[in-house]
């Protein structure tokens, strides 16, 4: 019995020494696997940071050329109007058959408001009839009209077609 007890413990002892041998073959692997996987994730986050600040950098130009691009439709658009305010100030004078002064001209959507002064009302009735006549301005309305000494104040608002 003592022999079977002494196979019992070498064969307990053979086996817990084969089990820590694979264990330790087994740690040895698995801290290998691990450093490697480390290292490769080291290596991703360095290539995820490389990447972040590329996009930021391109986000960055994107909102240049598009604040760039703002601007150059806001210069377009205000030289088309331009050239509509010099335009419409060109028909003005081609339409003016006596000395009109104007003092304002206010330009709001599509209605021009003007104000000036006139010798006579017989001068301010041609120059709106004449307005009426022209390609760009329609229904000239006179909304006021009084005397300053001897030339008379008026206002007229006048659309745009």
């Amino acid at each position: 019995m003592f022999y079977l007890n002494g196979l019992f413990f070498t064969l307990l002892i053979r086996c817990m020494g084969i089990t820590l041998i694979i264990l330790m073959i087994w740690h040895v692997v698995l801290s290998g696997i691990m450093s490697v996987q480390l290292e490769k994730n080291i290596q991703r986050r360095l290539l995820v940071s490389e990447k972040l600040s590329d996009i930021r950098e391109y986000e960055k130009r994107q909102t240049g050329i598009l604040a760039s691009q703002a601007r150059l439709n806001f210069m377009a658009t205000l030289r088309h109007q331009n050239e509509a305010a010099a335009h419409v100030l060109k028909i003005l004078h081609q339409t003016t058959v006596a000395p009109i002064e104007l003092s304002r001209v206010k330009w709001q959507d599509r209605v021009l408001w003007v104000e000036g002064y006139v010798s006579s009302d017989l001068d301010l009735t041609a120059w709106i009839d004449a307005i009426s006549h022209s390609s760009l301005l329609m229904h000239p309305v006179i909304t006021s009209l009084s005397d300053k000494g001897q030339l008379k104040y008026f206002q007229l608002r006048i659309g745009l077609k």
